[in-house]
């Protein structure tokens, strides 16, 4: 649930490349997401048909995103992240449910993502229907047809 604040999800526009980068930088802190995260791989993602991308705005600035991709019936999230000062208050939420419901309409049934197995993105993806695959220790995966089942519930409306 979102706390407090009028936000506003949307799509990834071309002038969100520069504050989705800035943004990213600024949260992702391991030093392999460090050396992964650039404005080209943000410009790569908006380019891309199989792309699905959301922005959240409060206040005319951006405070999240999600960069996710699909092929076939296959959808990936690679890339969530909240501005600090909004993080645990419902935004990342928000912005996988918009994600996922995108994947729905898709037909897309099986989701993946990485996630390191001590950290923060961990227990929100389990928090909102992710299950380890047992691929690997860091793999989570989600049945799109059960999703609305473990999401997390949003106040907002549709996407």
């Amino acid at each position: 649930m979102l706390k407090n604040f009028e936000i506003q999800t949307r799509n990834l526009s071309i002038d969100d490349i520069g504050p989705v980068y800035k943004l990213g930088y600024s949260i992702f802190d391991w030093p392999t997401e460090r050396v992964l995260w650039n404005e080209q791989i943000v410009r790569w993602y908006y380019e891309q048909s199989q792309a699905i991308c959301f922005v959240t705005e409060k206040d005319s600035g951006i405070i999240g995103f999600i960069l996710c991709f699909a092929t076939q019936s296959l959808g990936r999230v690679e890339w969530v992240a909240v501005d600090r000062m909004f993080q645990k208050q419902g935004v990342a939420t928000e912005l996988l449910r918009h994600a996922l419901l995108v994947f729905k309409l898709n037909k897309i049934t099986h989701i993946s993502t990485l996630a390191r197995e001590d950290g923060k993105a961990n227990t929100f993806f389990i928090q909102n229907g992710f299950q380890n695959s047992g691929l690997r220790k860091t793999e989570m995966s989600l049945n799109t047809q059960n999703f609305s089942k473990g999401i997390k519930q949003s106040s907002s409306a549709n996407p």
